[in-house]
């Protein structure tokens, strides 16, 4: 078996040790070789940074391939001595100095009346326009009020999605709601009516 780990050598929270990345079951007899292929994407690079956004932090990160876990000493400074040894496995650096995150942008595209049962229904089209896949959620307000369930939703770099939300009829007849706010993470948008 081949297994693929990384070690991000210098971030900016605490990360683990080694990662397992990527493993491939293979069969080789006495004096055969075999190539084995593995693809590292950004989004195996990435971490939660410490306002807990996934992002990719440029720098440094050790990768090593064998058909066990690499050796290292356990002192300060482990993934320094991180590695395979004789011919257990190759170890090398690779240098990754294009930053990524999610960035998402919301957008109100329509609002609608159920004439049968008197609630309106507002799409807002979420678009990550980073550079990296992530998931985020989306919670709408009415008048001040948490109303219906928390969306979830994960994008990739460019990718869009259309996230529906009900807004309940009033109480009674001529109280309609007043402002929507749809809140995520780091932003929100709000419609007055």
């Amino acid at each position: 078996m081949a297994q693929l780990y990384i070690t991000d050598m210098y971030a900016s929270v605490k990360t683990r040790v080694m990662e397992l990345k990527g493993f491939r079951r293979i069969t080789i007899e006495p004096g055969q070789t075999h190539t084995v292929t593995f693809t590292l994407t950004p989004y195996d690079l990435s971490l939660l940074n410490v306002d807990m956004d996934r992002v990719v932090e440029p720098g440094d990160f050790k990768i090593m391939v064998g058909g066990m876990s690499p050796d290292f000493t356990a002192k300060d400074r482990i993934k320094d001595s991180l590695g395979y040894h004789e011919s257990r496995g190759v170890t090398g650096t690779l240098r990754y100095d294009i930053p990524a995150a999610a960035r998402y942008e919301f957008t109100i595209t329509d609002i609608s009346h159920n004439l049968t049962d008197g609630s309106d229904i507002v799409t807002v089209n979420v678009t990550n326009s980073g550079n990296l896949t992530d998931t985020g959620q989306l919670t709408m307000y009415v008048d001040g009020t948490r109303t219906g369930d928390t969306r979830h939703y994960e994008l990739n770099p460019g990718q869009s999605k259309a996230i529906t939300f009900t807004v309940p009829s009033p109480e009674g007849i001529g109280s309609p709601w007043k402002s929507l706010n749809f809140i995520s993470r780091h932003s929100s948008i709000f419609h007055n009516r």
